[in-house]
């Protein structure tokens, strides 16, 4: 039997974006968002006081970083052995929890299905959402990333394997879909059956895609005009 694709998740965050490049700080492994923390630049700016109510939960305050980890306003570890309230599936049987992952790949009758959970939460631009996921071929689409609905795809900025995934050679592409209907997806180097961070900056009319710390796509004029939720989908 071929391979039958998967997605497998293992944390996910999504934090408000302050300003500056989604580009993460020197020594994070997976951070909710380091950004430019506006005027505060210099360890005096810090020192001065003033960050109240931003959220920061680490900060970098050296001449040449001044940046901040921002806490998540949503994330997931998937330690319980369910989703969360905080999820809904919108797609197929519910996906297996257990022991910190998630796996997308569901069946029926002992065939696999489609499968797509999105958080309840939706947001607008000035926001960030990464992930650690592990996408394997089988499957013609496993994306992961913003959407303006699982169950509808109508607008999204996600990594997809973007109709490849039964190719001899499926490649992860950056993918985007604003009001206009335009689809267009730019293929990267990104390895397949491997653990990446994926992290997905939308601020107003830009995006910015990062695959482990490396900005890989950045897309000017973005149309995206919907509330979006952060997401996985695959096909069966």
């Amino acid at each position: 039997m071929g391979r039958t694709g998967r997605l497998v998740i293992v944390l996910c965050l999504c934090a408000a974006v302050l300003g500056g490049s989604g580009a993460a700080a020197q020594g994070d492994d997976i951070s909710t968002l380091a950004v430019g923390c506006g005027n505060r630049t210099t360890i005096a700016d810090f020192l001065l006081g003033g960050l109240d109510g931003v959220m920061a939960s680490e900060s970098d305050s050296s001449a040449a970083g001044g940046q901040l980890r921002l806490q998540a306003t949503a994330s997931e570890l998937f330690l319980e052995p369910v989703l969360g309230p905080d999820w809904e599936v919108t797609r197929g049987p519910v996906p297996t929890v257990a022991g910190g992952v998630l796996d997308g790949q569901t069946y029926t009758a002992g065939l696999p299905v489609a499968s797509a959970a999105e958080l309840t939460a939706s947001y607008g631009a000035g926001v960030a959402c990464e992930v650690r996921a592990l996408l394997q071929p089988g499957s013609n689409f496993s994306s992961v990333g913003f959407f303006s609905g699982t169950a509808t795809t109508e607008q999204w900025a996600y990594f997809s394997t973007f109709g490849t995934g039964t190719d001899s050679v499926p490649v992860i592409h950056t993918s985007v879909r604003g009001a206009g209907g335009s689809i267009v997806g730019v293929p990267t180097t990104v390895t397949l059956d491997e653990w990446h961070d994926f992290r997905i900056v939308w601020q107003p009319g830009v995006l910015e895609f990062y695959v482990d710390g490396a900005l890989v796509d950045t897309r000017t004029g973005v149309d995206i005009t919907l509330p979006q939720r952060f997401g996985y989908y695959k096909s069966g």
